[in-house]
């Protein structure tokens, strides 16, 4: 029986870099004010995007493309992978750079998983700072759906945003 090598793949991170040029010269197609979340477990942080994405209709119809499900489960399954309050604001950027941003990874079958995944990027300002974003969406069986996301500095370094004080729980997002 034969093996079959399975390329490694890039982390979004490394993506973003990749791409830091070109994504500069963007601009952004969301900007998002956002004071803090008012809670800290990730479970009340799903509920918060859960209803934030009911907007919605919990997917994103991209041209050329398709729709993406943002569903709650897909949520919960990306807070795993998510650990820094900044990717936890970007959660309202996902919509976004779903919908407008460029491809800037695709792999067919996926570590060997036939699953087909592709990162959608673009950059976005968060309280006024602006970051380079990739959101990763996974197509199974014809169906995509959003899996994870990231975000940086335009220069590559480590997202860091200004907290606005503010009692206003609920975010302003507009398109940039």
């Amino acid at each position: 029986m034969e093996s079959k090598s399975v390329e490694k793949s890039k982390s979004i991170k490394d993506e973003l870099k990749e791409y830091q040029l070109q994504l500069n010269e963007m601009d952004p197609v969301a900007s998002i004010v956002v004071a803090r979340f008012p809670m800290s477990r990730k479970s009340e942080i799903a509920m918060v995007i859960n209803e934030e994405y009911k907007r919605f209709g919990h997917q994103v119809d991209r041209q050329h493309f398709g729709v993406v499900l943002l569903s709650f489960n897909q949520i919960n399954k990306a807070l795993e992978y998510l650990s820094t309050d900044a990717e936890y604001f970007a959660f309202y950027a996902v919509p976004y750079v779903i919908k407008r941003g460029i491809i800037v990874n695709y792999q067919e079958n996926h570590k060997g998983r036939q699953i087909e995944s592709i990162t959608f990027a673009a950059p976005v300002e968060i309280n006024n700072t602006r970051g380079n974003m990739g959101v990763v969406v996974q197509r199974i069986k014809g169906t995509s759906r959003y899996k994870t996301h990231r975000i940086i500095m335009p220069d590559g370094t480590d997202f860091v945003f200004k907290e606005i004080k503010s009692t206003e729980p609920s975010p302003g997002v507009s398109l940039a």
